[in-house]
Parts: C-alpha cells; structure tokens; sequence
C-alpha cells in the first residue's frame, strides 16, 4: 500500500472518529424523564361553580415542570368553587378554588327568611350550602289524615342559618347539654321575586310545613 493510499484511509478514518465524537457530545441525554399526576379541566367552569368529577381529568406532567399551584390531587378540587371563569384543557390552580360559593346578587335577586322543620340527623345546613325546597301540605282528618308534598325550589343558596332564638347555629362540642340551639328554625335564602312569591304562598299556614333537601356535588335539577 502505498502512503497516498495510507493517507487517504487514515483521513477517512479521523473523519469517521471525528464525527462520532461530535455526535456523541451533543446527543441529548436519553435517562427518562419522571412524570407524575396533575388535574386539568377537561369542561368549561363558570365563576361560583360547584366543581365535579366530570369537570376535571388527571394529566401527566413532567416532575421538572411541577408548580405549587398545581392540583395534583382530586380532593383539593371537586366539591370546591370557582373563584373566576376556567376553561377546557388548563390545568387547575389551588389559588383559583374557593371552599364555598362567594355569595353575590343579581338584580332581581333577594334574600328571604323562611321557617324550615330540620331533622337533626340529616345534618345541620350551614351558610353557603345549596339545598331543594319542599313543602309538605296536610291533607284529610282523623284516619284519612296524609301529608302531600311538592318540590318548590331546587338549587338554592343558604346565605344564613338561624335558631329559634334569632342566634346563628354553632356546631355542638361535647359541653353541650341543650340541643335546642343546635337545631335551625329560619334560614335565610336567596331567591329571585318570583321565587319568593312561591314560598311566601307556602308561609303562614299552620298545615304546612318547608324542609330542605341537602345537595351533594353530584346533585342535579330533576324536571
């Protein structure tokens, strides 16, 4: 072989080395990258919306991108309220979610108080929770004597809860002898006029009696 020919295969060969150097240096690194769980909403939500779990779904995100103000947990989201208008595909914000609804009033909204009949174990309502309003109307005398109800409202807001001595309910402690306190008489609404002159129809008459029906976060209007 003669050093022309030497030559040539010893610069190939450099250039060949060369190259795999170069390529080796700049090849990103291929380790794989951690992904760990996020919620975004996969539906649009509107300020004051009590958020479900049909509003939500879990993304995966890289662990190099996590931000404190990801949820990345379905607890800190459904049943919680939207403190501003969110939309479908952005990744749900803790600073964006209130625990209960920020009460507010249209125009032709009012507040209302209303005398409600509560059995103690279905739970105390408390400001800010919504709630369905029946009327159970005693009807017949003696062994015809039945109750008749009627779905009056659906979805309405508890702005305030009140004893029968005009004192805000508090939760019982173990101190607690007299529960009389503990159980609601008037509940203060907010209701549109019209709304308000359905209940009133219902008010003041001794054979009938308001109760509320709590709602959950899965809860919806029936027809």
């Amino acid at each position: 072989m003669n050093k022309k020919n030497k030559r040539i295969i010893l610069s190939t060969v450099g250039a060949v080395v060369g190259t795999l150097l170069i390529f080796s240096s700049v090849t990103p690194s291929e380790a794989p990258v951690k992904l760990v769980k996020a919620y975004e909403l996969k539906s649009d939500v509107k300020t004051d919306k009590k958020i479900t779990e049909n509003d939500i779904q879990q993304i995966d995100v890289a662990e190099t991108e996590v931000k404190n103000w990801m949820v990345r947990d379905p607890k800190e989201v459904v049943g919680k309220y939207a403190k501003v208008d969110m939309y479908s595909g952005e990744k749900i914000r803790k600073d964006r979610l209130a625990d209960k609804e920020v009460l507010s009033y249209k125009p032709d909204e009012r507040t209302m108080n209303i005398e409600v009949g509560l059995a103690r174990s279905a739970g105390i309502p408390k400001p800010g929770d919504r709630v369905d309003i029946i009327a159970g109307t005693q009807k017949g005398k003696d062994e015809n004597a039945h109750i008749e109800s009627k779905l009056l409202l659906q979805n309405v807001y508890i702005a305030r809860v009140l004893t029968k001595d005009a004192q805000d309910t508090k939760e019982p402690t173990a101190e607690d002898k007299d529960t009389r306190n503990l159980v609601p008489a008037i509940v203060t609404v907010k209701v549109t006029v019209p709304q308000a002159v359905v209940l009133d129809s219902y008010t003041g008459n001794e054979k009938v009696k308001l109760r509320l029906l709590g709602r959950t976060y899965t809860s919806e209007n029936v027809q």
